[in-house]
């Protein structure tokens, strides 16, 4: 098969790469790579030698959820993508693409809004999730409810989309879930998701 390292940025790649920079404690290290395959888009993640284990998580849950989430995004345009976390002992000189300044200023700016509001920035990237794995995108919308030590994620969508965000035997709802218990950690906090379906919303509006 012919691949190829591409240089121009895949959105999917991007996201992947903001929900990596979020999980971490040193995101100025966390890159992706796209290598596209004639019919596979490989993203290869890299991250500081350090944050290795808060990638892949306890038992590999944090690098599974990836996973399913990849898998679930790519369903919706159609590509198949696979996931693959680099050991940054091996990382050649081809994997050490050089960006440019803006990427750089806009990926410190991302950096920033996790360390300033990490309830926030967990609100805006569970709804640039939600939205690359639905349908109707303009149906979505993630309320935050914050207490002293916890804060709970509404997420609402359409409910034709019900099914894409549940996955197959739940496991995109559970990576979903994975990863913001796993963000929430990173804030001190415990961060829980519930997913409400528009029959629900109906229900609770006075």
């Amino acid at each position: 098969m012919n691949m190829r390292i591409n240089t121009q940025r895949d959105a999917l790649a991007i996201l992947i790469e903001d929900i990596t920079r979020a999980l971490v404690d040193r995101p100025e290290y966390a890159r992706v790579h796209v290598i596209e395959g004639e019919r596979t888009k490989i993203l290869e993640v890299s991250v500081h030698q350090k944050d290795i284990g808060k990638l892949v998580g306890r038992g590999g849950r944090s690098a599974g959820a990836l996973r399913q989430m990849l898998f679930a995004m790519g369903g919706k345009v159609g590509a198949r993508y696979t996931l693959e976390i680099l050991d940054p002992h091996h990382l050649s000189n081809t994997e050490e693409m050089i960006e440019d300044e803006d990427n750089q200023d806009d990926d410190r700016k991302a950096d920033d809004a996790f360390h300033r509001d990490p309830i926030a920035a967990t609100q805006a990237l569970l709804t640039r999730m939600a939205r690359a794995i639905v349908d109707d995108e303009d149906q979505v919308r993630v309320h935050a409810l914050v207490g002293n030590r916890a804060a709970m994620y509404e997420l609402h969508l359409a409910q034709a989309d019900v099914a894409k965000i549940l996955g197959r035997n739940g496991k995109t709802a559970e990576a979903l879930r994975n990863l913001l218990i796993n963000l929430g950690r990173k804030a001190g906090r415990r961060f829980i998701l519930e997913i409400i379906e528009p029959a629900e919303a109906r229900a609770t509006t006075p």
